[in-house]
């Protein structure tokens, strides 16, 4: 069996991605996939440079020159500023390399990027692996909306150097509005699509009741599985929480600060935040975080966390707090959840086919009720160390690799006998 596994981003274990931490999962899948014989995979990434073909075993890893970017870096702020967002040649190359390759299978991660444009063309052995949803912040207008807090959002992001390089909240919403555009319009083709929520089951099944949804859940980065689990370390004097979060508006970085206000006028505890994915750099962290004084409360940006860090942040934390107002299905959360670190986070998108409040996690649905958990961490310490070790043994099934590598080539053998 052949297999085109299409991505927005470089593989890591190629060592192309930079600072940047996430989709190792998607490298995990790959390697436990490789290991079923008979199977041949051409993994085609976008590449921002020119490449060579890399074959390690049964795996070519395919570079697919982006033709928005340039090699002298500086230059990529270009097609940025000129609000270029993609290229129909880019589609095309992708078009060639799989006509050379003729897969039995094209599986395409994500649905953010240009790639799924594939829907759009002739081939029917297509399966679309839902992450998240770029259209969906339209049911979600305060972000951009004029007259109201998020104005001042708006506004303030517009530094001379977030503008400059094509980088500013502006910037960001055009790009965001026209990729929304693209997956609404790539929905209304009949495809096969993989998830995980019953969140994006339902937006599937909206946009094109013709489509086959596959449950596939996902693997996580390899090292989460060997990492020592949480050991309960709660106590009454000091709380130590852990968050991932971006850049993005949407991602709640606004929510704990607001929280913290609040907390750090009611606790008599300490409490010490790590914003794992945020630096102090960062304008979203300058918008928010301002000038603001805490007694009680630290908060620390700690950028860009690499694997071991990031795992050695939730095994020494307390909770782990997701407060993103836009979500599916984070692997972010799944990570401190298959660690056994207790989990809080907000109740939106598919994050309730991760967390079962008061079973294998706590859901909030606003501010108020955010700070009413915290204030109860440290005092409840059994019944959230519980909910920890349940969240473990919930993640350690949703994420058992053979099982989702045995449900992934089900749906390959029911796509290729559909043909």
């Amino acid at each position: 069996m052949k297999i085109a596994i299409l991505t927005d981003t470089p593989p890591m274990l190629l060592g192309d991605q930079g600072e940047y931490c996430g989709r190792g999962w998607i490298d995990s899948f790959i390697c436990h996939l490789a290991r079923i014989k008979g199977i041949q995979i051409y993994v085609l990434y976008n590449s921002r440079t020119e490449k060579q073909v890399i074959q390690r075993n049964n795996v070519y890893y395919v570079p697919v020159r982006n033709s928005l970017t340039f090699s002298v870096k500086a230059l990529n702020v270009i097609p940025r500023l000129l609000g270029f967002w993609e290229r129909k040649n880019d589609i095309q190359k992708y078009i060639d390399i799989i006509e050379a390759i003729s897969p039995d299978v094209i599986h395409i991660f994500g649905t953010e990027w240009i790639g799924i444009r594939l829907l759009q063309y002739s081939y029917r052995n297509i399966l679309v692996h839902i992450q998240g949803f770029v259209s969906i912040w339209q049911s979600y207008q305060y972000v951009y909306s004029k007259g109201s807090r998020s104005e001042l959002i708006y506004k303030s992001l517009q530094t001379i150097k977030s503008s400059l390089f094509g980088m500013s909240l502006m910037h960001q919403y055009s790009a965001m509005k026209n990729a929304g555009i693209r997956e609404v319009s790539c929905f209304k083709e009949r495809a096969y699509f993989a998830g995980r929520t019953s969140f994006d089951r339902q937006i599937i099944q909206d946009a094109n009741s013709d489509s086959h949804y596959f449950h596939i859940d996902e693997l996580l980065r390899s090292a989460f599985y060997t990492a020592d689990p949480w050991n309960s370390h709660i106590n009454n004097d000091a709380l130590d929480l852990v968050s991932t979060l971006s850049d993005r508006v949407y991602k709640g970085l606004d929510l704990i600060i607001e929280v913290c206000k609040i907390l750090d006028k009611e606790i008599t505890f300490k409490i010490v935040w790590h914003i794992a994915g945020i630096s102090e750099q960062s304008d979203t962290w300058k918008l928010f975080r301002g000038n603001t004084r805490f007694k009680n409360i630290r908060l620390i940006a700690e950028g860009v966390v690499q694997e071991k860090s990031l795992i050695s942040l939730l095994q020494n934390c307390d909770a782990y707090v997701h407060p993103s107002r836009i979500e599916n299905s984070p692997n972010s959360l799944c990570e401190a959840q298959i660690l056994g670190v207790p989990v809080i986070a907000r109740n939106t998108g598919g994050i309730s086919s991760l967390v079962a409040n008061g079973e294998t996690g706590v859901l909030f649905n606003n501010m108020f009720q955010l700070i009413e958990i915290i204030e109860s961490l440290h005092m409840q310490t059994q019944m959230f160390a519980q909910l920890g070790k349940q969240g473990r043994e919930c993640a350690l099934i949703r994420h058992n690799a053979d099982k989702i590598i045995s449900d992934t080539l089900k749906a390959y053998k029911y796509i290729i006998a559909d043909l």
